[in-house]
């Protein structure tokens, strides 16, 4: 992660994990990521029209990503040069974005054997995990979703904070 931990997602059963997949240069992710506010990272516009994550969960899910019971996972597969990320990438995407890990804001270098065509198509995508550790929404990718991030990801997570 972005303090050089190896990390497991399963570290984190017992939380409502979201899993951001990126690529550094995809525009989307950056907007996810926060870019409006604090600029794209390594020269990337972020894309205009959407808004990050955390201000996505507060008008859809009317939910804080501040939340404690909530760890938001971002996990870097491409690098620039569309290669695996290093543990520097990850720190560096962490210091430009604000995430901290003390507020369970986590930013994982994915590995070279996760290079692959359909890691590509999952891009920009959010996954959710419930506290027993099952995929219950997955909205990955730029085409054919299988879930919508705002119609019933966002929503799912609060329901999941109303249960526990």
């Amino acid at each position: 992660d972005q303090t050089g931990t190896a990390v497991r997602l399963s570290d984190f059963k017992g939380k409502i994990i979201l899993v951001e997949l990126i690529g550094i240069p995809c525009p989307a992710c950056q907007a996810f990521s926060g870019g409006h506010k604090v600029g794209g990272f390594k020269g990337v516009a972020p894309q205009p029209d959407l808004a990050s994550i955390e201000e996505s969960a507060r008008k859809y899910g009317r939910f804080d990503l501040s939340n404690e019971r909530i760890v938001k996972v971002h996990v870097l597969l491409y690098s620039m040069s569309m290669r695996a990320p290093t543990p520097r990438d990850a720190k560096a995407w962490a210091d430009h974005f604000g995430l901290d890990r003390s507020k369970n804001e986590i930013v994982l270098a994915g590995l070279s054997s996760m290079i692959s065509e359909e890691t590509y198509q999952m891009i920009p995508g959010t996954q959710l995990i419930d506290q027993e550790f099952i995929l219950r929404v997955d909205s990955t990718g730029r085409s054919a979703r299988k879930h919508d991030l705002y119609r019933v990801l966002l929503p799912h997570v609060r329901k999941l904070l109303r249960r526990s």
